[in-house]
């Protein structure tokens, strides 16, 4: 599926990792073991896999394991930063309003790959909203924004994040 609407690339792709390889991403980020982080939103944690923070660039030790398929398949030049993010689930929908760069010079991409289908949704402006699908892939330019939704069919949705540069 592609979708170009008012001049921005918008692209969704079913099936966007081999299969083998998404669930050796899928195995690791729903271990029982998989380090999990708060943050200032009660609806979500996150596991950072990596961030430039002052000029300091931190990787994650699941870097390389969960992100090297997504990123040669994305021709990723440079990574601004990625995430995996775990929503909770609500009895009703509730929205996540996600971080929003307006600055229209920004060129980079924003990159999500759902790794569970639940009945939570993805809004990308001027586009529409979307289900998430498992090893589905949105991407789109980063300064048009996006915004999600938890669920409740699911004990948890998980997307994979990364914003680069092509």
């Amino acid at each position: 599926m592609l979708l170009e609407k008012n001049l921005l690339m918008i692209k969704i792709t079913n099936n966007f990792i081999d299969n083998d390889k998404f669930w050796e991403v899928h195995k690791i980020i729903f271990s029982e073991n998989f380090p999990w982080f708060l943050t200032d939103n009660d609806k979500k944690l996150v596991h950072p896999l990596f961030k430039d923070k002052n000029d300091k660039k931190e990787k994650s030790m699941f870097f390389t394991k969960i992100l090297n398929e997504l990123l040669l398949k994305t021709n990723a030049k440079e990574i601004i930063y990625s995430d995996v993010i775990l929503n909770f689930p609500y009895e009703e929908i509730q929205i996540i309003e996600e971080e929003s760069n307006l600055d229209l010079n920004d060129h980079s991409i924003t990159g999500i790959l759902c790794m569970n289908s639940c009945n939570g949704k993805i809004e990308i402006p001027n586009s529409g909203q979307y289900d998430m699908v498992e090893n589905r892939f949105f991407c789109f330019p980063t300064n048009i924004g996006y915004i999600t939704s938890t669920q409740t069919n699911e004990p948890f949705g998980i997307m994979l994040k990364v914003v680069y540069n092509v």
